[in-house]
């Protein structure tokens, strides 16, 4: 691993830095470990670590098997532990950092379907890769709209009742 990226902010007279590790000598590799420091300290990492998995008797991949979070003083906690995955790739079993078994399913085109934390799921259902509506386990419903750019324009819940809208402006010059 080397360092490829930081990024630096100064606010209220703190000097941020963040450190990016990738897996190879590439941009495009997967991100290792990123290390926060404030005044040249450091402050905490995320690491992920990464297992062989095999799907279905395939071809075997490097796969995130554990997100570590590290602290000033090298404590550290798991923050997810992945379990299992799908044959295409996407995380279908974890443990959470609350160490909460958490299930997921995905459809066809990798849209997230159900997510399951104990006997508690949330089902989403989509419509041309848009999520068009949200399941919660109590049986309340989130209603998504969009415009004609496929832009979300507002969340209602089931009763029709906005939760949220969104307005769209365009960026103009600025004339002095």
């Amino acid at each position: 691993m080397r360092l490829c990226s930081s990024e630096i902010n100064h606010r209220n007279c703190y000097l941020d830095e963040k450190e990016y590790n990738y897996m190879f000598d590439n941009y495009f590799a997967p991100v290792t470990s990123i290390k926060e420091y404030r005044n040249k300290k450091f402050v905490k990492e995320y690491r992920t670590e990464y297992a062989i998995f095999n799907q279905n008797n395939s071809k075997a991949y490097s796969l995130p098997k554990y997100m570590i979070e590290r602290y000033f003083d090298n404590s550290e906690d798991t923050i997810y532990t992945y379990k299992d995955y799908t044959n295409r790739y996407l995380p279908s079993e974890y443990v959470n950092e609350m160490g909460q078994n958490v299930k997921q399913q995905w459809d066809q085109y990798d849209n997230l379907t159900s997510y399951t934390l104990g006997d508690f799921t949330t089902s989403c259902i989509y419509n041309n890769g848009l999520i068009t509506k949200m399941i919660m386990p109590n049986k309340f419903e989130l209603n998504y709209e969009y415009d004609n750019m496929q832009r979300l324009s507002s969340i209602k819940n089931m009763y029709g009742n906005f939760v949220k809208k969104y307005k769209y402006f365009y960026r103009t010059e600025m004339t002095k």
